[in-house]
């Protein structure tokens, strides 16, 4: 009988390598989109830094000016 088990272990091989090409395009994938996120939120602190510094914007987004020097009851 012939010895087969040379066989199996190039199949597995061969699985770990595809399964490895796999996980490593997964993850450029997500590190690639994570970045991004990480940018694009960046952008989105420094803009809305820019627009609070604008009387009338900040006015309209938050209520802290009239409250101020008020004690809550």
């Amino acid at each position: 009988m012939p010895d087969r088990s040379h066989r199996t272990n190039d199949r597995s091989s061969r699985g770990k390598k595809r399964s490895f090409r796999y996980f490593r395009d997964l993850s450029d994938a997500v590190s690639s989109r994570l970045a991004k996120l990480a940018i694009l939120l960046l952008i989105a602190v420094v803009l809305s830094q820019i627009a609070l510094q604008n009387d009338t914007i900040r006015r309209w987004i938050t209520d802290i000016e009239r409250l101020e020097g008020t004690a809550p009851e």
